[in-house]
């Protein structure tokens, strides 16, 4: 809502009504307008057509999905050629600096953690390029940044 003023049109999706039920809140107005559309489902079947979106923003969802690498897959499916991609992949842990065969394992409560070197990784196999890492936030939320090709090979 804040950071999509500009956008013509937004979607969301979220596998906890919940979470709609506040989103809905606070996109009242573009609701009500028909430039916003939220959808209770799951980040590995979008419910949207090939090409649909010019970009993609995933906060602290992919930590949580059983196939992290399907999920980046599918938001590629549905981004215009020459799209952005931006993500949050966990927090930047000690376990995984100072361990890095941690990368790519689950912690005891069940969320995914990545290096920069593996989430750079997993973003390119999912067929994204220009693809940087930062930490942001106080807990260093490991976000990560990609461009769909503009042309597939």
């Amino acid at each position: 809502a804040e950071r999509a003023g500009h956008v013509q049109r937004i979607a969301g999706l979220d596998a906890s009504e919940l979470q709609l039920g506040m989103a809905r809140g606070r996109l009242a107005d573009r609701i009500e307008q028909g430039t916003a559309e939220l959808v209770l489902g799951d980040a590995a079947a979008l419910p949207w057509p090939d090409e649909t979106f010019s970009a993609v923003v995933s906060l602290n969802m992919l930590k949580f999905v059983p196939d992290p690498e399907g999920a980046l897959q599918e938001m590629r499916r549905v981004m215009r050629p020459a799209g952005r991609i931006v993500v949050t992949m966990g927090e930047n842990t000690k376990a995984v600096e100072t361990d890095p065969s941690a990368s790519g394992t689950a912690d005891a409560f069940g969320q995914w953690r990545w290096s920069d070197a593996d989430a750079v990784r997993i973003m390119r196999a999912a067929g994204f390029d220009e693809v940087t890492t930062s930490a942001v936030g106080a807990f260093k939320f490991k976000m990560v940044r990609g461009v769909k090709p503009a042309t597939t090979a």
